[in-house]
């Protein structure tokens, strides 16, 4: 039935408004009488009319999914298997640290490592100039033992080489400056002449102006005041071999005169075996036997007051 015609069938009379409906009392009532029915006549005014039911809602209309459209997968395709490839190797990165010092500091730190180096390269430069100062500083000059001699007094070794050539140096520390020394050649017993090569002298680090080679009887060394002086050379026809003993020799003199001579003079003599040694003030004078042995390659004499000038020869084993 449609809603028109359900109003139509309503009374011209409107309903009064609705009201809940009284709840439900109960068909049983404890201690009174069963309820009577009501004789007074009902008036058209009293009929309610029943209350419109209500019209059904419309069914909600399923909304149709749209089915899901499938998406194709493509077929697997064989793609080349990929060989490994080593990675190149990255250079090592180097990160400077950050310089937290400010520029004054970096200033003083550049002046003091300049200052450094100028004193290192002016240390470098003062033992250049004093090498040949110190004991053993230039080649060929034999070592001293204990280091330069207190002032006022000279040391000397003689090395007695297996061809019988001498390796001579004297080691001079005077008391006052000097500007001058003199090298001579020793007197000598008749038939004895030697020579001096490879002269050299060495005041206070600065080589001396002279000849470097000794013929004659003297030769002058000039120098600026130094007080320490270093004389070195070899000399050549000072060993006399023996005819009985060709390994032994005499060594007519062990050294050549230097002068000014000072207070004490140590004299060392090496060989391959150093077997005594005599010493004589003068050519005129006697040899007496001298000094010690300190091993069996060394002897040392000890020459002061008017014997440091001493002409000194020594027994040795030459090969």
């Amino acid at each position: 039935m449609s809603k028109k015609g359900y109003q139509k069938r309503l009374p011209s009379v409107l309903p009064p408004a609705p009201r809940r409906p009284p709840a439900e009392e109960s068909l049983t009532r404890t201690g009174g009488d069963a309820p009577r029915p009501s004789t007074t006549p009902l008036s058209p005014r009293s009929v309610r009319a029943p209350a419109p039911a209500p019209a059904p809602a419309p069914a909600a209309t399923p909304t149709a999914t749209p089915p899901a459209i499938a998406t194709p997968i493509p077929p697997p395709t064989s793609a080349p298997v990929a060989q490994p490839v080593a990675a190149p190797v990255a250079a090592p990165v180097t990160v400077q640290p950050h310089s937290t010092t400010s520029p004054r500091a970096r200033v003083l730190v550049s002046a003091a490592v300049l200052l450094g180096l100028v004193g290192l390269a002016t240390a470098f430069v003062a033992v250049g100039r004093t090498g040949d100062d110190e004991p053993g500083g230039a080649p060929g000059a034999a070592p001293i033992q204990g280091g330069w001699p207190e002032a006022g007094a000279s040391r000397t070794t003689t090395q007695v080489g297996a061809d019988g050539v001498l390796d001579v140096t004297h080691w001079i520390h005077a008391t006052e400056p000097l500007d001058e020394l003199d090298v001579a050649l020793p007197e000598l017993p008749d038939g004895v002449s030697i020579d001096a090569s490879a002269v050299e002298v060495v005041a206070d680090g600065r080589r001396a102006s002279g000849p470097a080679m000794l013929t004659f009887s003297s030769a002058s060394y000039a120098f600026s005041d130094a007080t320490r002086i270093r004389v070195s050379y070899q000399l050549s026809g000072a060993v006399e071999l023996s005819s009985s003993a060709p390994d032994r020799g005499l060594v007519t003199t062990t050294t050549l005169d230097v002068s000014p001579v000072q207070g004490t003079d140590t004299r060392v003599v090496r060989s391959e075996a150093v077997l005594s040694l005599a010493c004589a003030p003068t050519a005129e004078t006697s040899l007496e036997p001298c000094g010690e042995s300190d091993a069996d390659d060394q002897w040392t004499v000890r020459l002061t007051g008017p014997d440091v000038g001493a002409r000194v020869v020594a027994a040795v084993t030459v090969s």
